[in-house]
């Protein structure tokens, strides 16, 4: 249910008071118009959204136009923005030139250009994709900068404690020309030792870095293949569906509905197989699982069949589809009762037809 209430709120009731753009702004999509003066949002009939809370925009697809709209006019007056996705996606659909959320680090920092930063690797970015697109941020583009990064400051901190620079040896009040030679020669040799270690360590830190480097793009590469073999997988079931499913394929199907459904979508038809008060302190899905393992096969159709519909006996509000009645017309119709009032009507004008028919016999006769 959290991410249902996540994808409603990306989806159909997008607040315009986060909006990245100007809510005035027509210009943004021109046959849409300025957002204050919409009837697509929350806030125009008050009356009709008394329920929801703020002034919500009804309508994504322009509200994600006026966002596309606005990123481009934003990367026009301020070409020197780094751009930046905060949420993942495969590299084939990312905007070229743009960070991923692993290449760079956020900051609790305003976009002020004026203000000091507090590293040479902070900018200010643009996200271009992800939570927050449309929006400026702070960022800092090393993710080892000792400033930003604790583990980075804290692996410093150790090695200059481990390694403390060589502190030069003090003049001596009577010291001769040649014991400051020697003196200033042992200080220079100490630095370049010093530094020496400190350039070993750092090409040790770069060779780890981009070992674990080519060991994640090896196991990247390797999860990709997996997944597209895992695509072929599913179209090689799709296209052998059958047209009937047997019991085995039909409890599966089941067993993955139960488990992929949100929280509280069963809840009805888990209180159908609510017996006792034992179980009454079982979730909805330890329930159902439960009743579908002593589900007979023959009976699997009509497990599933009561798990998807009995959500729906309620009468549907407004122009709400009615799926209950849809699928009693499919799997339950009701025969048509023979229409015994004509019939009866046809039978008697049949018998008086008939009697007057011997009526008339009889008077030729006579």
């Amino acid at each position: 249910m959290r991410h249902l209430d996540a994808w409603i709120a990306d989806n159909l009731f997008l607040d315009l008071a986060d909006a990245p753009f100007d809510r005035e702004d027509i210009t943004l999509n021109v046959e849409a118009g300025a957002c204050l003066t919409c009837p697509k949002r929350s806030g125009y009939n008050t009356s009709l959204f008394a329920d929801v809370s703020g002034d919500q925009c009804l309508d994504s697809a322009c509200y994600q136009s006026k966002v596309t709209a606005h990123i481009a006019v934003v990367l026009v007056d301020r070409p020197g923005l780094v751009q930046i996705e905060t949420s993942w996606r495969p590299p084939q659909q990312q905007v070229p030139g743009a960070l991923n959320k692993n290449a760079y680090r956020m900051l609790d920092l305003p976009d002020n250009p004026d203000a000091d930063l507090p590293c040479s690797t902070t900018r200010t970015a643009l996200i271009v994709y992800g939570r927050g697109i449309g929006n400026t941020v702070m960022v800092c583009t090393d993710n080892d900068c000792p400033a930003h990064d604790p583990a980075t400051a804290a692996r410093i901190g150790k090695e200059r404690a481990e390694h403390p620079a060589p502190v030069a040896a003090p003049a001596e009040d009577d010291e001769t020309e040649e014991e400051r030679q020697a003196r200033e020669e042992e200080n220079e040799r100490q630095k370049r030792e010093y530094d020496a270690e400190a350039e070993r360590r750092r090409v040790e830190r770069e060779e780890a870095f981009e070992r674990e480097q080519k060991e994640y793009e090896a196991e990247a590469k390797r999860r990709e293949e997996a997944y597209q073999a895992r695509l072929v997988t599913l179209e090689r079931i799709i296209e052998h569906a059958p047209l009937v499913f047997n019991s085995d394929q039909l409890r599966l199907l089941i067993k993955i509905l139960l488990h992929d459904a949100p929280y509280g979508l069963f809840e009805e038809a888990a209180e159908y197989f609510t017996s006792d008060d034992e179980d009454h302190g079982k979730t909805d899905d330890e329930l159902l699982t439960e009743a579908l393992s002593v589900c007979v096969d023959e009976k699997l159709p009509a497990f599933l069949l009561r798990l998807l519909l009995s959500e729906h006996r309620s009468f549907p509000l407004g122009e709400q589809t009615d799926w209950l009645e849809k699928a009693a017309a499919l799997f339950a119709p009701v025969p048509e009762e023979p229409a015994r009032s004509s019939k009866k009507k046809e039978k008697g004008s049949k018998k008086l037809t008939a009697s007057r028919l011997r009526k008339s016999a009889s008077d030729q006769a006579a």
